[in-house]
């Protein structure tokens, strides 16, 4: 299944249904804000131009949710999005619709949507009697009150804001700035997100390999992801303390998920024994162990390697 789509789409006749839903009130994270009006049964938003509601954002998906309204009111449902979707702060679960009622606030990435329900139909007036004057001048009709202009749709394209103010008339002008943003946003939002993208803790996988070549680290691709990102994060201390018992003891660490234990042979000098407690399912490479003290004890230093596998009791599960 695709990025943000959901495992059955919705009915063709309920896509066709009009009518006045309510009203969605737009936050951009520029801090504009606008209005989009529901008039139709179902109302997609995602990052994809297609969709009823674009948001030009790398964290949104290509179909991030949709809105889904009926007579009895409006639902909003996640399309199994990567970045989830939050109903009043609320994570919503995947492909689940959820009520909707009045000032409901929909975060999606950086944009904030709250919903309005649709505003009451006006009673009509009582209709007065027809009076006519047949001996004068009739007097001039009453004035008709002004009936409230329908918002109008706001640009789609957020550079609009930096031009003079006639170019958002044009809506051929608004699409085609959106060719240019298309192609920016995505390198703006990773320009944002540079300290993210850096950190061991929240960078690509992909990165992994290619930030520790900075660090003059080795990943072995054998290794958990979690334990590679541990060992990026622990370069400074491990360069600080190499050499020594302690820089070796946290290099295992990082690898083995178990603390060693480091003991002096005492009748062969100059000489020490690593002793590993691990579980008996825990994959253990003795190759690679015997390279990583190789690499991080003294040079003028032999060593000793004892492997203990130590059955996983009923407590551990």
């Amino acid at each position: 299944m695709s990025e943000g789509t959901s495992a059955a789409g919705p009915p063709k006749k309920e896509k066709e249904q009009k009518g006045d839903y309510g009203w969605l009130s737009l936050q951009r994270k520029s801090g504009q804000t606008t209005r989009r009006t529901l008039t139709q049964a179902v109302y997609q938003i995602g990052r994809e131009i297609g969709n009823e509601l674009v948001l030009p954002d790398q964290a949104i998906s290509r179909r991030h949710a949709r809105i889904l309204c009926t007579a009895e009111g409006c639902q909003i449902e996640d399309l199994s999005s990567r970045n989830k979707t939050y109903l009043n702060d609320v994570e919503l679960p995947p492909n689940k619709p959820q009520p909707l009622t009045d000032g409901d606030m929909i975060r999606l990435g950086d944009y904030l949507l709250v919903y309005h329900m649709p505003e009451p139909e006006p009673e009509p007036e009582p209709e007065e009697a027809e009076f006519v004057l047949t001996f004068a001048e009739a007097p001039p009709p009453p004035e008709l009150p002004s009936v409230p202009v329908a918002w109008p749709l706001p640009p789609r394209s957020s550079y609009l804001q930096y031009l003079p103010s006639f170019f958002s008339r044009d809506g051929l002008f608004d699409r085609f700035l959106m060719i240019f943003e298309s192609i920016l946003a995505p390198i703006e939002q990773a320009v944002d997100h540079v300290p993210l993208i850096l950190d061991p803790r929240t960078m690509p996988t992909d990165l992994l390999p290619w930030v520790a070549s900075w660090l003059d680290l080795t990943l072995n691709e054998n290794w958990p992801e979690e334990r590679r990102r541990d060992l990026i994060r622990a370069a400074s201390d491990l360069y600080r303390w190499r050499g020594t018992r302690r820089g070796l003891s946290r290099y295992l660490e990082i690898y083995a998920g178990v603390t060693p234990e480091l003991d002096d042979v005492l009748d062969q000098p100059q000489t020490f024994r690593v002793t590993l407690q691990a579980q008996a399912d825990e994959p253990i490479d003795e190759e690679l162990v015997r390279a990583i003290i190789e690499n991080e004890k003294p040079a003028h230093t032999a060593y000793e390697l004892s492997i203990k596998r130590r059955k996983r009791s009923k407590k551990d599960g």
